[in-house]
């Protein structure tokens, strides 16, 4: 499982760290010269996901889930009981 993210920035932008643009240096052949010459390309920052600080996130999401499940089930068994209670009438 894993986050683009370029994604999560957008909706969680602490949960993402940029690494600062980095010079390359490459060697080559100048064609008119026929020597080697260096050029600098940049490399753009790389994003990268906080993993770890997502995982109380997800937690709590869970949490939060149970919560949710345990009242619609006791819900649930609320409703059914009366209709049992009704067909028996």
């Amino acid at each position: 499982m894993g986050f683009l993210a370029q994604e999560l920035e957008q909706v969680l932008p602490s949960m993402v760290v940029t690494r600062n643009d980095t010079i390359v240096p490459s060697l080559i052949l100048d064609p008119a010269t026929s020597e080697f010459v260096t050029k600098n390309d940049t490399v753009k920052g790389k994003k990268s996901v906080k993993y770890t600080e997502l995982f109380p996130l997800f937690i709590k999401a869970v949490q939060e889930q149970q919560v949710l499940i345990e009242a619609l089930t006791t819900e649930l068994a609320a409703v059914n009981a009366r209709i049992i209670a009704l067909e028996g009438k």
